[in-house]
């Protein structure tokens, strides 16, 4: 088998002497006149045969932005990625993403509701032509959820938010995310879809910096991101073994506190990298 042709022939061997992490390896969100782009990164041990591909995702997307991903992905011998793990004692049956719960703590503390979330979400991405995550993989036989169950997050989000927060509670609060369906055929539409595009891409990239970069942010990116990630990387380390190439779908926001614990903690480095077009801007 050939790594180099596994992983969608970009990784070369000129890549292979490792350099420090720097802060530009970790940039995970990039936005230009034509596209906005979602980062992927290759990563390797000089101790361990095992090669890492690390995706950050955005939740809707281009039918060509998830096809580009599945290419990385299709032949790894496992791939992780999240979702909280609905329990069957949970009120709800879906699965969470990073990037709903994100847009939701960031608006109301007062409460989550899974389906609204996972359907505003496909509505949203069909009104401005793009396809949302859930609706564009489909989990293969070696693909694992890594993630918190319901159960522990619901728990940190009533620790940390006093209880203020429930994952089985409504909110109605909190800005309308509904994107108005207009005529498809129309002149105005696609301009409009457009300016929506650009509007939600710059808004994504502001969010998820403030996110990780703001200290008033702190408690909420460890919940979010950090502890989350932890969980991820302990199901991972369990289950794989030294001869494998591991795919991991996370959010992009998870990208910079997933480097940093794989540089740190299991002795990784990036030895390639990739940019890949999720929407485009024009």
């Amino acid at each position: 088998m050939k790594i180099w042709r596994i992983i969608g022939l970009w990784i070369g061997i000129l890549f292979l002497a490792y350099q420090p992490l720097s802060a530009k390896d970790q940039d995970f969100l990039k936005i230009d006149s034509k596209f906005l782009y979602t980062r992927a990164w290759v990563l390797k041990s000089d101790q361990k045969s095992s090669i890492i591909v690390l995706i950050g995702m955005i939740h809707m997307g281009e039918p060509e932005y998830y096809d580009a991903v599945a290419n990385i992905l299709n032949d790894c011998h496992s791939v992780y990625y999240e979702g909280i793990n609905i329990d069957a004692e949970s009120s709800a049956t879906k699965s969470l993403s990073i990037q709903q719960i994100h847009r939701s703590t960031s608006i109301s503390m007062e409460g989550i509701d899974l389906f609204r979330l996972q359907e505003a979400q496909a509505t949203d991405a069909k009104a401005i032509g793009l396809v949302a995550q859930s609706n564009a993989f489909v989990p293969k036989s070696n693909w694992r959820r890594a993630d918190m169950s319901y159960k522990e997050f619901s728990s940190l989000l009533k620790e940390y938010y006093r209880g203020k927060i429930s994952l089985d509670k409504n909110s109605d609060d909190g800005e309308d995310y509904e994107i108005k369906t207009m005529d498809p055929d129309s002149k105005t539409t696609r301009s409009n879809i457009k300016q929506v595009r650009r509007h939600l891409a710059k808004k994504l990239y502001s969010e998820s910096q403030e996110l990780i970069n703001n200290p008033k942010n702190a408690k909420l990116y460890e919940l979010l991101i950090q502890k989350r990630n932890t969980v991820a990387l302990g199901i991972i380390s369990s289950e794989t073994t030294n001869q494998q190439i591991i795919g991991m779908m996370y959010g992009a926001a998870h990208m910079t506190d997933f480097l940093q614990k794989l540089n740190k903690d299991w002795g990784y480095r990036v030895i390639n990298t990739r940019w890949i077009p999720a929407w485009s801007l024009q």
